[in-house]
């Protein structure tokens, strides 16, 4: 309830300060900005990095939950378990759009694509090497599994 409260708060001041800043023609202008909570705990933050603007929302115990970024003009959403460890992330880059499911490790385990006008989903080991992969081109869809050193096994068609 703290962390909604907060962040109406800051929703709200930053609302006000876009309005006052149309109304007099003023412009905010700032290198971060953090959000903290009543305690002055952080709660989050936008702020530049060299490679872009970044967003930051950190959980209860103050670990990164949300990470919104732009590295090498592709934007990426990185979502984080309890522990920080990031567990799905989503881009889009010159390809097309991609979404990833990663284990405990953070490696990608699922991964869902729309490349080039054609659908995927690949399915990877533990060790991160494609072992199902399932695609829709403009021919038709396609089947191939790989071996554990990601050999190819079996096609169709």
């Amino acid at each position: 309830m703290k962390r909604i409260t907060c962040l109406i708060f800051v929703m709200a001041v930053l609302i006000a300060s876009l309005a006052w800043a149309q109304e007099t023609n003023q412009v905010i202008r700032a290198s971060a900005f953090m959000l903290v909570d009543n305690l002055g705990k952080s709660q989050g933050g936008f702020f530049i990095h060299e490679n872009g603007p970044v967003l930051t929302l950190f959980g209860e115990e103050g670990n990164l939950r949300i990470l919104l970024d732009i590295k090498e003009n592709v934007p990426m959403i990185s979502l984080f378990d309890e522990n920080g460890k990031r567990r799905i992330f989503l881009s889009v880059n010159d390809l097309g759009p991609g979404i990833a499911f990663c284990d405990e490790n953070e490696e990608p385990s699922i991964m869902l694509t729309a490349l080039e006008g054609n659908s995927g989903l690949i399915i990877s080991d533990k060790k991160g090497e494609f072992r199902i992969m399932l695609l829709l081109t403009g021919k038709g869809p396609t089947l191939t599994l790989f071996d554990e050193k990601g050999n190819n096994i079996w096609g169709a068609p």
